[in-house]
């Protein structure tokens, strides 16, 4: 209908907590929305052969979100990085002397993969990033890019793993809520008894959500053994995990758990936080694998569970809670 305008009734007492956070959950919402149109991510190569979890339709991301999506190749990253100065990136990070069993010219290339990445997100104004990790930066580029990915988030720029483009989106979202990184993770564990579910990545976690009284500390990737990434485990705290994926049509749906991120020793190498969910961990992973959800989510710290309902409604998504 033309001129249909989207709007919300709240009933409520003006002066009560409830009522103004009904009011500001929307209104944030609102902004949400607003703030994503035109929003651009760069594609650095293409999802991992097989790697279907990265699928995405472009033309619905942009129809709903008002995203763009721009392509990469990763020989032009490639290319970059090995005119980059290493030593422009080359921070004191705990345990980088350590990695002695690795050759010196692996982490060099660590380094200039964030120094090249970030050079073209401000040459073309990307707002996020998604980048095709592996194979390629193992077996062509001799470097891994998990301390790549972990500093731009650092740094402020939303960068997901293994091409994932609505990983990517999702993190824009969680960023511009919280004001703060997003851990995007893979989830790993379900314990019944304990209600949690444990999240893990490779060691490209922005280290801003570091646990108290942790050093991060050097790695290599614990699949492929090479450097170089960053462990250590996530900070405790309430935490939203969401994630925009598309339905068997190919339509964009909204996922909405919410929790709370418990202090614990790093349980991989990489990065972990488990999660004590407010739902039974069941019914979760059943609603997970009912409805056919990738295994990357964005955790967010905070409550978002509202603002990520009302976006959800007013962009017409279904919404998985």
């Amino acid at each position: 209908m033309a001129g249909k305008k989207q709007f919300k009734a709240v009933y409520g007492d003006i002066d009560s907590p409830a009522t103004v956070r009904q009011v500001v959950a929307f209104l944030r919402a609102a902004a949400a929305r607003a703030w994503l149109k035109g929003k651009k991510i760069g594609v650095a190569g293409n999802r991992p052969a097989g790697f279907y979890a990265s699928n995405f339709n472009e033309v619905d991301l942009y129809a709903k979100l008002g995203i763009k999506v721009e392509y990469i190749p990763l020989n032009r990253v490639f290319a970059a990085a090995s005119s980059m100065n290493p030593d422009q990136a080359r921070e004191k990070i705990q345990g980088m002397d350590e990695l002695t069993s690795r050759p010196p010219g692996e982490i060099n290339k660590s380094l200039q993969a964030y120094l090249a990445l970030k050079e073209i997100i401000k040459e073309n104004r990307y707002d996020a990033v998604a980048v095709e990790c592996w194979p390629a930066f193992m077996t062509e580029f001799g470097g891994a890019s998990c301390y790549a990915v972990s500093q731009l988030n650092d740094d402020g720029i939303s960068t997901a793993c293994e091409a994932d483009v609505n990983g990517a989106a999702t993190m824009l979202l969680g960023q511009f809520l919280s004001g703060q990184p997003v851990f995007f993770a893979d989830l790993v564990i379900g314990d019944d008894e304990k209600n949690t579910l444990t999240f893990w990545h490779c060691g490209a976690a922005p280290r801003l959500l570091a646990a108290n009284n942790t050093v991060p500390v050097a790695g290599v990737h614990p699949n492929r053994k090479m450097a170089l990434s960053v462990n250590f485990p996530l900070k405790e705290g309430e935490v939203t995990i969401t994630r925009l994926s598309p339905g068997p049509d190919g339509q964009l749906r909204l996922l909405i758990v919410k929790g709370t991120g418990l202090q614990a020793p790093l349980l991989f190498q990489g990065n972990t936080l488990p999660v004590k969910l407010q739902q039974p961990v069941e019914q979760v992973i059943n609603k997970l694998l009912n409805k056919g959800l990738e295994h990357h989510y964005a955790v967010i710290y905070g409550d978002y569970s509202r603002e990520l309902e009302e976006l959800g409604k007013l962009l017409g998504l279904e919404i998985i809670a």
